[in-house]
């Protein structure tokens, strides 16, 4: 395996390394003399173009996302109890549903708790 695997790789090792070298020729070749030499970009404009396009457009789509909810404010209100319905995502074990009606009738003084529904919720007034 290792006898046939050997030729293959300096083969294609050394395809690899005739193509690099032959294609780097071409990269050093310089500029005809007869070619127009154009001045270099100043150094503002270069960073203008490759660090200032990026920042202005991050600044954008930033501005873009955060717009709409600085414009509705914020909804919850100080002093504001959470009037939304407490909800439970996936099935609740029985055994778990009654600690947690224990716990909640302990740390309320009673079944319903001092808001009523006495399962807690996202306002956690127990």
């Amino acid at each position: 395996m290792i006898g046939r695997a050997l030729p293959r790789v300096l083969v294609v090792g050394s395809l690899a390394t005739v193509g690099a070298v032959g294609s780097a020729g071409v990269a050093l070749a310089g500029t005809p003399d007869t070619w127009t030499k154009e001045t270099p970009m100043p150094m503002l404009e270069v960073l203008g173009i490759y660090a200032g396009i990026p920042i202005g457009l991050f600044a954008l789509i930033t501005l873009l996302v955060l717009t709409p909810s600085l414009i509705r404010g914020s909804r919850v209100q100080p002093g504001v109890s959470w009037s939304g319905q407490p909800e439970w995502f996936g099935d609740r074990p029985d055994a778990e549903q009654s600690a947690e009606a224990d716990r909640t009738e302990q740390s309320t003084g009673g079944p319903e708790g001092t808001t009523g529904t006495g399962r807690g919720g996202a306002g956690g007034q127990w």
